[in-house]
């Protein structure tokens, strides 16, 4: 019997991250639209191709072309999937004023995508909430998990119902056990800084009433029993833990929870930015979370003491290209990352010329982080040795190889204009001092060297002219 628990623990598993498909009913790519591609009276006089599978960078939702075309590529997937981590904000947004959202709507637009995902794959779909995914009056966030669980129970069996209800109920969020690890659904609303029918969170929170308080204390708790029986855990949520999203008594909560359950927490996946991004949680005097953007990559040496990693995953509404992310689990360890992209322009450029466009060719597979970074693990001892590479490319090149695919990879193989320069002729601090010191230094020596040719040609030029002796 040991033999076979061990076996089971030891066996590699993949998942898969889809966040922020933002299925929009509504979507039209007729010259009759809106800017947030909805029917209007008036020409707009497009020029171009036709965004038929969705509009890069706009203000548009996700067509349901994109939305069919994904789930019938998740399908064919050739990879054996044991969990979805679906991280919120499957309806449409609110962004329409001639169309404003209702609440039936919302209900309508989760269950046929829940319906579409759950009928493209055998897994475990594991569902949090977005804050789009609950019905807002302003800024007020209903807590209708009721409606919710309505939508979702058809996901779990009988018994997964039974442990998922009571927590759900009372405040959005829940566990269920996966393979080798316990997966953990945190109600990231109860602490985003747009609630504002909620406060900042207490600074005991063992002591509050604070819905969000409430939750921490069950987050610590099944964390506590989870190191108790030495187990791992996988966090999910919608919006990641930040100061521009988090109220600040919340996010110092969150990252001390986090940061001290970090030697159990394999991993944890968020959404609501459309970015793959990784964020390092460190420990000097207090625990801290760093995101790794281009100047933190720059600055990577002054990254130090990392005990836990957690990442943002790239979106399906085309912010940049539509992406989902691929992982595997083996033990209690991240293994690896593959992000399936696909590529917009050229999907509608061939729907445009009538190309037949087959489902398995739809998303493509990049940025494989035991190739493109050549991490054997995604731990935090091999993060220290991917920033370490970072540092060392730049010292010696002046550019960053595997800087440069990292940003493309968070922005899904396209890159705003904005912000496409390459990490090239970028230099640490060190470098430039270094190139600093020895300018100077040469600078000083031509300045001495030039003195000195002048003064010699001063002596030169009013030496007296020898007189001719006389005869």
């Amino acid at each position: 019997m040991k033999i076979l628990v061990f076996a089971k623990i030891c066996l590699a598993w993949n998942f898969l991250h889809i966040t922020d498909i933002h299925w929009d009913p509504l979507y039209t790519d007729s010259n009759l639209a809106n800017d947030y591609c909805h029917s209007s009276l008036f020409d707009n006089h497009y020029k171009g191709v036709k965004p038929y599978f969705g509009k890069i960078g706009s203000e548009c939702d996700s067509p349901t072309p994109l939305v069919n075309s994904t789930f019938s590529f998740i399908a064919g997937l050739n990879q054996s999937i044991k969990a979805v981590f679906l991280t919120g904000d499957l309806a449409r947004h609110d962004r329409d004023s001639s169309i404003p959202r209702t609440s039936g709507e919302i209900s309508d637009q989760i269950k046929t995508v829940i319906n579409q995902i759950s009928g493209s794959t055998n897994a475990l779909l594991l569902p949090t909430i977005g804050n789009w995914d609950t019905y807002q009056i302003g800024y007020t966030f209903q807590r209708d998990y009721s409606r919710l669980f309505d939508i979702w129970k058809v996901l779990w069996s009988e018994t997964q119902q039974g442990q998922i209800f009571p927590t759900f109920m009372a405040g959005g969020y829940y566990s269920l056990d996966v393979k080798s690890v316990t997966v953990l659904s945190v109600n990231t609303i109860d602490w985003f800084i747009d609630n504002k029918v909620l406060g900042d969170c207490h600074s005991n929170f063992e002591m509050s009433s604070h819905p969000g308080d409430i939750q921490f204390k069950w987050l610590h708790d099944t964390l506590a029993s989870l190191k108790a029986n030495n187990k791992s855990a996988v966090l999910i949520g919608h919006t990641y833990k930040s100061e521009p999203l988090y109220k600040s008594k919340c996010l110092a909560t969150f990252t001390n929870i986090i940061g001290s359950f970090s030697n159990l927490i394999i991993s944890q996946y968020y959404g609501h930015v459309n970015l793959d991004v990784t964020y390092l949680v460190t420990k000097k005097d207090k625990y801290e979370i760093i995101p790794l953007r281009k100047q933190e990559l720059l600055k990577s040496t002054k990254i130090k003491n990392i005990v836990g990693q957690f990442f943002t995953g790239p979106s399906i509404i085309p912010f940049s290209n539509p992406s989902f992310r691929l992982g595997t689990i083996k033990g209690h360890k991240l293994v690896k990352h593959v992000q399936y992209y696909a590529d917009l322009d050229e999907l509608n450029n061939n729907h445009k010329d009538g190309l037949p466009i087959a489902s398995d060719q739809f998303y493509s597979p990049t940025c494989d982080t035991s190739e493109a970074y050549q991490l054997k693990s995604l731990d935090p001892k091999w993060w220290k040795v991917f920033l370490d590479t970072v540092h060392d490319q730049i010292e010696q090149y002046g550019y960053s190889a595997f800087l440069d695919t990292y940003r493309a990879c968070e922005h899904s193989q396209k890159i705003p204009p904005e912000e496409n320069e390459k990490s090239k002729l970028v230099f640490s601090a060190d470098t430039l001092w270094a190139i600093i010191i020895v300018t100077s230094i040469i600078f000083l020596a031509c300045v001495v060297v030039t003195y000195e040719y002048g003064r010699n040609l001063e002596n030169q030029s009013y030496s007296p002219i020898p007189e001719s002796p006389e005869d």
